[in-house]
């Protein structure tokens, strides 16, 4: 089970997670109270082993701007927010080209407030555009409120959702309101290729609380064995 920490924000907080077994950091660019800046997640990074992924958080469109702040902060890979754009991603993918981990991540959204069998036939049909399209290694669902487009603390319907991530031919990365407490379920209900998390694991924003890091990575591959 592939486990990312997203919305980092201290060096400590990413050394005990990779010491916990972390597999992904996340920092974010995009907005909110975890915003930072490349050349802040640089002096993190450039302490980090080499061999973890570091993922940048965008909502920008300007492919040079995504890339000047990635090159800057020194991370291997992008998450892009928004409705997919393959131009963006097509010139994105020349410097995060295919490897053996995500490079380049999609999130695709679960509307908490819109009726279920309308969520999985829209799912289903952008998880199909992003496979046909050859140009994203990952999809991270997260939820959707009327009031937040993500990063909203807020769990969606996993029954519901269960069958679209089956039905995908991309690695699905669950996100959402998860936590030490619930993440065991949502993995054996889902069945994700990978979890992510931000609030579940803090002890206020952007500060991480290491107990509960641990009991997230734990638990998480822990509902991967009885899935």
């Amino acid at each position: 089970m592939w486990v990312k920490i997203c919305g980092n924000t201290r060096l400590e907080d990413c050394q005990r997670a990779i010491d916990l077994g972390v597999d992904a950091l996340g920092f974010i660019f995009a907005h909110g109270k975890r915003l930072v800046t490349a050349e802040h997640v640089r002096t993190i990074t450039s302490l980090l082993p080499a061999h973890v992924p570091t993922f940048g958080v965008f909502t920008q469109r300007d492919p040079e701007f995504i890339l000047h702040t990635a090159e800057v902060a020194g991370i291997s890979g992008i998450q892009m927010h928004g409705v997919f754009d393959p131009s963006l991603a097509s010139a994105l993918r020349v410097r995060f080209p295919k490897g053996d981990s995500p490079r380049l991540i999609q999130v695709v959204h679960w509307d908490v407030d819109e009726a279920l069998e309308l969520q999985q036939a829209r799912l289903r049909g952008e998880l199909n555009a992003l496979a046909d399209s050859g140009l994203v290694d990952a999809a991270l669902m997260d939820s959707r409120t009327k009031q937040d487009s993500g990063g909203t603390g807020v769990t969606f319907d996993w029954i519901a959702a269960a069958e679209v991530v089956r039905e995908s031919r991309l690695p699905v990365i669950a996100a959402g309101g998860l936590r030490p407490e619930n993440v065991a379920e949502a993995v054996r209900i889902l069945k994700p290729w990978g979890v992510d998390v931000s609030s579940g694991v803090e002890a206020s924003p952007g500060v991480k609380d290491a107990e509960r890091m641990e009991q997230f990575i734990q638990a998480a591959r822990t509902g991967s064995l009885e899935r």
